[in-house]
């Protein structure tokens, strides 16, 4: 999971750029991030039947090998169409390999350990966040290209493939018979439903951001580099909120945490609008990620 994050956060910063030097307008741009969540959407209906057919490390190394063969794709046929085609498969199977790398995580623990582990589980992916943008940021500043990013972002996805290849054998999950999807989401409590919707704004929020926020940074003059470095500092940002999610909820609770993380992001948004000024982008970049909080503690 450490290496198939730093992938995905690699090229974040450098794909809407990457679109627009094909040729792409900002509409077609956000058309074209949206396709990767309609993908990830379905994929994630079917994950739990494809455990159970499968089992999680034959998942895990499947998705893994798709991601690095997407990469290397959009990197050796540098055409709009291509970039169409596979960048949003690279992002629909990001759902499997969270998916499965979680359940081998867990799969490893006694039930006391497990909380640790998924809690390991989630630090692991927020130092991918932090590391995949400054590998980003680094092959474009060598290199002076954009395109350099995607080939070391497939490195990093056959890295994964590799590491799960070597993981010992899982036994397939099992299957079981319950409630339809729209059953289930009536059943939930008021609780769940209210985190289901909250993670759907946080969701809506941080892609609009991450897809558009490159492109403004772009035109106040910034480097790509430093765009990358910016969403270093936004993933490093995730970790040290992360880390310290549980001090928050003894503190102020789970709804306080909630409603902290909304305040947080709120904030990063509104300086979000001023990309160009000094030490701006980089105080949203933390405000942002410390607001990416809303994430794991809806899933609590």
């Amino acid at each position: 999971m450490l290496s198939y994050t730093i992938a995905g956060q690699a090229t974040l910063p450098y794909v809407p750029l990457y679109a627009q030097h094909l040729g792409l307008t900002p509409r077609a741009i956000g058309l074209l991030m949206s396709l990767p969540g309609l993908g990830a959407a379905c994929a994630s209906l079917v994950a739990g039947a494809w455990l159970a057919r499968f089992g999680p490390r034959r998942l895990l190394v499947s998705a893994s090998v798709i991601a690095f063969g997407s990469l290397v794709a959009v990197w050796l046929w540098t055409s709009a169409g291509a970039f169409v085609a596979f960048m949003p498969l690279f992002w629909t199977v990001q759902p499997l390999v969270a998916v499965a790398s979680q359940v081998l995580v867990v799969a490893r623990g006694t039930t006391v350990g497990h909380d640790r582990a998924v809690a390991a589980h989630s630090v692991y992916m927020s130092f991918g966040a932090s590391l995949g943008p400054l590998l980003g940021s680094t092959v474009v500043a060598m290199t002076g290209r954009l395109a350099s990013v995607f080939p070391a972002a497939a490195a990093m996805a056959a890295v994964a493939a590799a590491i799960a290849r070597a993981a010992p054998a899982q036994p397939s999950a099992e299957t079981t018979s319950g409630l339809p999807l729209g059953a289930s989401l009536r059943a939930a409590p008021a609780i769940a439903r209210t985190a289901m919707l909250a993670v759907l704004v946080a969701e809506f929020c941080y892609v609009a951001w991450g897809t558009f926020y490159p492109l403004a940074l772009k035109s106040a003059g910034v480097a790509p580099g430093a765009i990358g470095v910016v969403f270093a500092v936004y993933g490093l940002a995730i970790s040290l909120g992360r880390t310290a999610m549980s001090w928050g909820v003894a503190r102020i609770g789970r709804l306080g945490v909630l409603i902290a993380a909304f305040a947080l992001m709120t904030a990063g948004l509104w300086l979000s609008v001023m990309p160009g000024t000094g030490a701006v982008p980089y105080v949203a970049a933390v405000l942002l990620g410390l607001g990416g909080l809303a994430f794991p503690i809806t899933i609590v």
